[in-house]
């Protein structure tokens, strides 16, 4: 467990779950929502606390809901169960904060990276749940290991049997970067080529079209 963690979550106001003291909309759950679809490293923290309170959540899992955390599953690489409650939620909230379709500008597309790398944490928990979904599983936990990925043409090829994205980037200085790397490039600020751009914003809109219709 993680040191410190009752000095920093307290009761969900409606006794539901833990919530993160000094923002009391911030649930353990939103959390551990947002590290599962960015990765542990996931920079800014998630949902605008400090490193110590998404640390933690991590402690609170891990002691009250083993079910959320893997952590002593061998092999597991410490991935938490998430839900498909949870999953839906996270695509509706990432999806409605991005607002991708307010990026075109008429003919053009407005570059905006941060609106997009939300775009892509709704996608993929939107494909996670369609996953769910089709297997008629509960929680992540009971998905395939090569499910458990941020690889977005492997997860919408597995559950709608399209690839809605490139899959290679083209970053400035950086060629033929895998889309397995979008993630990781949009979080710290890798400017895609005007083409990569494009073809990621439209296949985005169409991902996400496509997620609301199968959920």
């Amino acid at each position: 467990m993680l040191p410190g963690w009752k000095d920093l979550l307290g009761p969900h106001p409606h006794g539901l779950q833990a919530v993160v003291k000094a923002h009391n909309n911030v649930s353990v759950d939103d959390v551990l929502v947002e590290i599962e679809a960015g990765g542990v490293d996931l920079l800014p923290v998630p949902c605008g606390i400090s490193l110590a309170e998404a640390k933690a959540c991590v402690g609170y899992a891990r002691e009250h809901a083993p079910r959320l955390w893997r952590g002593n599953a061998p092999g597991s690489g410490n991935r938490l169960r998430i839900g498909r409650r949870a999953l839906k939620e996270a695509f509706s909230y990432h999806k409605d904060a991005a607002q991708i379709e307010k990026l075109r500008e008429g003919k053009k597309i407005r570059y905006d990276g941060s609106r997009v790398l939300l775009a892509v944490y709704a996608i993929e928990c939107g494909l996670k749940n369609v996953l769910l979904k089709m297997r008629n599983v509960n929680h992540t936990g009971d998905l395939d290991e090569s499910e458990l990925t941020h690889d977005l043409n492997h997860l919408s090829e597995t559950a709608t049997r399209r690839k809605f994205f490139p899959p290679h980037l083209e970053l400035e200085g950086q060629p033929n970067v895998p889309i397995v790397r979008l993630h990781e490039a949009l979080r710290y600020g890798q400017r895609l080529q005007p083409r990569t751009y494009e073809a990621v914003v439209r296949g985005a809109a169409e991902a996400i079209s496509h997620i609301e219709e199968n959920l």
